[in-house]
């Protein structure tokens, strides 16, 4: 039988739009030094959102579960 796996809710944003600051989350800086006019993740914010991601794939794998549309 197929499972349903329920995901948290988090909002009007993605981790797409966080980790690229295409969105109302980012700051706009002054010094522009990314090109873009936002600011870049902290260190601490991407190794937060890494090892979360990693956890929960671990957990998947743990229980026979694949997800198919990873994506770097």
């Amino acid at each position: 039988s197929l499972g349903t796996i329920i995901m948290e809710y988090v909002g009007n944003s993605t981790l797409h739009h966080a980790i690229y600051g295409t969105n109302w989350v980012t700051v706009k800086r002054k010094e522009d030094t990314l090109g873009c006019g936002q600011e870049s993740l902290s260190l601490a914010q991407s190794l937060h959102y890494s090892c979360d991601i990693v956890a929960g794939l671990a957990f998947l794998h743990s229980q026979l579960i694949v997800h198919l549309d990873l994506k770097p």
